[in-house]
C-alpha cells in the first residue's frame, strides 16, 4: 500500500493527538494498509496504522474498544480513526476527541486515508501460531471474542459493511466476484476451470440463502493475527477485519483459514476444521448434534451448511485471485483437492462432486 503521509506528517498527528514526539522506528509493515511502530519520548510503544479510508473503520473500532474493556486480549485503542485526505490530516478539534470519545470518524467527502494509534503489544516469545494442535484453542478463542462483542451497542454504531473482499458473497459489484482487496484486476474477466466455477457458485448460494441473523465476529482469523504463548491466547490483531454476518459463516470461514500463514501453504485439514468447529461450540455451550439443545439442533439443520460454505468461499475467492495472478498447477490442485473433500459437507450434489 502507498501512502501519500509521510513521517513528518505522522509526527505531527501523534505529537497533536497524544502529546508526545515519536523517536525510534520499530517496525514498518505494508500491506492492505502501513502499520508503523514507534517508540514515543515519554516511553510508549505504539502502533499507527494507515489505510485507504472506508466508512466501516468507525465500527471497528468501536468493537475494539468494547473488547479492550471487557478483557479480551486485544491492543489499547489510543486514537483514531482519524480521516485525512491526500494533502493533510484534517485538523481534530480537541486531541481528546480523538483518544475518548467512541466513534470520532467524521463523513467528509475529502478523506481518502484513515489513521488510528494503538499501543504496542510485543508478541509472546518461542510464538506458534495456528498450528493444528491449536485447533480447539481457536475456536473457543473466537467464540470469547463473538459473545463479548455481542455486548456492543450494535444500534448505535456505523454500519460495519461492507465486508472484506474475501467475505463478500453479498456485495452489489455487477459480475460474479467483488473487487479483489489487494488489488485491480477484474476477476470476472478470468477463465476459471469448471470445478472452481461450480463450487463457488454452490457455495455463494448457500451462503446467500442463510437466515440467521448477523452477529459481530472477527473476519481474518488467519495465524498472523491470532498469536499464542505458552498455550494461552497472547493477543489478536486486525481489528479493520471485524463483521457482521451469520455466526456459522463468521466461524466457518475462520475454520477455514486459522492455520494460514499469510501466502505459505500453511491450510488447515478437514479434520483441523472440525476441532475448531467442535471448540465452538463447546465454548458456546453445547456439544454437537445430540445433544437436545435447542441451539443444537438449529445448528445442526442449517449451520452446518453454512460453516462450510463460508470457508469454502474464501478458498475459491483466493484461487480466482491466484489465477489473476499466474497460480501455479500444482496451487490449483492443492485448492482442487481441498475442496473436493468438503463440498459434500455443503449439501452438494453427487453430480458436482463427480466432476472432482
Amino acid at each position: 500500500m502507498t501512502t501519500s503521509m509521510g513521517r513528518p506528517r505522522i509526527e505531527s498527528l501523534i505529537d497533536a493527538v497524544l502529546g508526545a514526539r515519536p523517536g525510534t522506528e520499530l517496525f514498518r509493515y505494508e500491506h492492505l494498509s502501513l502499520a508503523l511502530g514507534l517508540l514515543l519520548d515519554d516511553g510508549r510503544a505504539i502502533v499507527v496504522k494507515v489505510r485507504p479510508y472506508e466508512r466501516r473503520h468507525a465500527a471497528c473500532s468501536d468493537v475494539q474498544r468494547v473488547l479492550y474493556a471487557a478483557g479480551f486480549p486485544c491492543p489499547e485503542l489510543l486514537a483514531g480513526p482519524i480521516e485525512s485526505d491526500d494533502s493533510a490530516v484534517l485538523p481534530p478539534e480537541t486531541p481528546e476527541a480523538y483518544s475518548s470519545a467512541p466513534c470520532v470518524a467524521r463523513s467528509s467527502s475529502a478523506a481518502s486515508w484513515s489513521v488510528s494509534m494503538e499501543r504496542y503489544v510485543e508478541p509472546p516469545a518461542g510464538d506458534a501460531r495456528g498450528f493444528a494442535p491449536k485447533a480447539r484453542l481457536s475456536g473457543e478463542a473466537l467464540c470469547r471474542l463473538m459473545s463479548l462483542a455481542s455486548h456492543a451497542n450494535a444500534s448505535a454504531m456505523p454500519s460495519l459493511a461492507p465486508p472484506p473482499a474475501w467475505l463478500a458473497w453479498n456485495h452489489p459489484e455487477p459480475g460474479f466476484w467483488p473487487a479483489p482487496d489487494d488489488g485491480d484486476e477484474d476477476l470476472n474477466a478470468i477463465d476459471a476451470p469448471d470445478w472452481l466455477n461450480e463450487a463457488a457458485h454452490h457455495v455463494r448460494e448457500v451462503l446467500q440463502s442463510a437466515s440467521a441473523r448477523p452477529v459481530i465476529g472477527h473476519g481474518d482469523w488467519e495465524s498472523q493475527n491470532v498469536f499464542w504463548g505458552e498455550g494461552r491466547l497472547a493477543v489478536v490483531h486486525d481489528w479493520d477485519s471485524i463483521v457482521a454476518l451469520p455466526e456459522p459463516a463468521i466461524v466457518g470461514a475462520a475454520a477455514g483459514v486459522f492455520a494460514v500463514k499469510g501466502s505459505e501453504p500453511s491450510w488447515p485439514t478437514l479434520k483441523d476444521s472440525q476441532d475448531f468447529l467442535a471448540g465452538y461450540l463447546a465454548s458456546r455451550g453445547c456439544d454437537r448434534v445430540g445433544s437436545g439443545s435447542a441451539m443444537n439442533a438449529e445448528w445442526a439443520k442449517e449451520y452446518d451448511r453454512i460453516f462450510w460454505a463460508a470457508g469454502l468461499w474464501v478458498h475459491c475467492f483466493n484461487a480466482q485471485k491466484a489465477l489473476a495472478r499466474g497460480a501455479s498447477a500444482a496451487d490449483l490442485e492443492r485448492t482442487r483437492l481441498l475442496i473436493r473433500e468438503r463440498l459434500a459437507l455443503t449439501g452438494s450434489q453427487d453430480a458436482m462432486r463427480a466432476q472432482f
